[in-house]
């Protein structure tokens, strides 16, 4: 070691602190996205997969999308979908975070380097879960899904799993839990199962039907009409 090194390591005072911190909280940080490789070992759901990752089986959730419940219309269609896709097989993930749940949230891609989670969002199998995520390509895949109506858009009704889930949970939806940010989709729809009754955000009785039983969100007010709803008299007219 040369005496100028040494003096830079022999440096002393409150400087040195501070970059003896520094130095200690680099080699800490973790980095933003990780990228591995695993073999997909088993399949949950159409969102969820566990992957072997370097000898340890690793739950991985799919980041930026939501594929429809077990007990939803296409839950068992997109779980075998992914399953079809990528069981048994090496895939590549790039990992984001960590939930809550522990899972860790990640792009997975496949061995032709095509993405898992935008399949599923372009054949109709998963929705693009705006809540968390700002992915505009999810965003575009999933309005042609709708357009041409593939999978789970045939329903003139589809539900949003997120909002299935709180359903299951006995919780009232929001009005966040259906408005698509910068979309014509963006003003919630909401129809009562029992009266056949719709109401958008834009009638003096909306709020009411958060708490309302049978209630159930729609896609747009031709699909509505379409499904033998009317519109509620309190409602000033659309267009959508």
């Amino acid at each position: 070691m040369s005496s100028q090194s040494h003096r830079r390591t022999g440096t002393s005072g409150p400087r040195a602190g501070f970059v003896l911190i520094l130095s200690c909280f680099a080699l800490a940080a973790p980095s933003q996205a990780e990228r591995f490789t695993g073999k997909i070992v088993s399949v949950t759901d159409g969102d969820t997969i566990i992957v072997l990752h370097d000898g340890n089986e690793e739950v991985i959730r799919l980041n930026g999308i939501d594929c429809p419940e077990k007990g939803q219309a296409y839950g068992k269609k997109a779980k075998k979908f992914t399953s079809d896709k990528a069981l048994n097989e090496i895939i590549s993930v790039e990992s984001k975070e960590v939930d809550r749940d522990g899972r860790t949230l990640g792009d997975v891609y496949l061995a032709d380097g095509i993405s898992l989670n935008r399949e599923l969002v372009h054949e109709g199998l998963a929705w693009w879960f705006f809540k968390t995520s700002e992915d505009e390509t999810l965003k575009t895949l999933e309005m042609a899904a709708r357009e041409e109506k593939r999978g789970l858009w045939r329903d003139p009704i589809p539900m949003p799993p997120w909002v299935f889930r709180k359903i299951q949970h006995k919780q009232v939806p929001e009005i966040s839990d259906f408005q698509y940010p910068g979309t014509v989709e963006s003003s919630a729809l909401l129809g009562n199962k029992a009266s056949k009754v719709y109401r958008h955000a834009g009638c003096k009785k909306f709020q009411t039907m958060l708490s309302q039983k049978n209630v159930i969100p729609l896609d747009t007010i031709q699909s509505a009409k379409e499904a033998g709803y009317h519109e509620a008299s309190d409602c000033p007219p659309v267009t959508r």
